[in-house]
């Protein structure tokens, strides 16, 4: 008695489900690395326990060519070639771009740096100016306090004021004066 096709192919199918059980198992003890491939070949021989892997679902497949083919082979593994040294070099241009934009954004972020910490020092300059333009009005009350015989000071004063008076003129800042007493 010959055994027919199917139980020829079920012994088959068992001997191969056998030898993919086999093969995860390996793959497994050769480390965590190897994991998702063994899962995979897990999950294959699970497919074909089950027969959802049948010949019919090969058809998609491109036929095994013989010699003939080999030049539409090169053919195609050049172009293939090509296409992936032009990725290649793409993926190379972009990394070159992205470190000059990195490059340039440090430059721009020590730059702005520099010019926050020259604001915070001109802004206090300028409070130091307003303060020297608004102590006109001081020197201005010891010109109206003046006692005869101090001529010095007088005119010492009286250039204080002046000065102060300029600076504040060239700025736009408001001329300091003495406030009026109600006496």
């Amino acid at each position: 008695m010959t055994p027919d096709r199917e139980q020829i192919r079920d012994e088959l199918t068992a001997e191969f489900v056998a030898w993919l059980v086999k093969r995860a198992r390996e793959h497994r003890a050769k480390g965590p690395q190897y994991a998702k491939q063994a899962d995979v070949i897990a999950r294959l021989a699970n497919k074909v326990q089950r027969g959802a892997v049948r010949p019919n679902n090969l058809l998609s497949l491109p036929p095994q060519g013989g010699p003939e083919d080999i030049p539409a082979l090169r053919a195609e593994l050049d172009r293939l070639s090509d296409e992936l040294t032009g990725c290649s070099l793409s993926l190379y241009e972009e990394e070159l771009d992205t470190a000059r934009l990195r490059l340039a954004l440090a430059s721009a972020q020590r730059g702005r740096r520099e010019l926050r910490a020259r604001v915070a020092e001109l802004e206090a300059q300028a409070e130091k100016v307003a303060t020297f333009c608004a102590q006109r009005a001081e020197y201005v009350s010891n010109l109206r306090e003046f006692v005869e015989g101090g001529e010095h000071d007088y005119y010492r004063w009286t250039g204080h004021a002046e000065a102060r008076r300029q600076l504040s003129q060239s700025l736009g800042l408001p001329v300091a004066w003495p406030t009026e007493d109600a006496s």
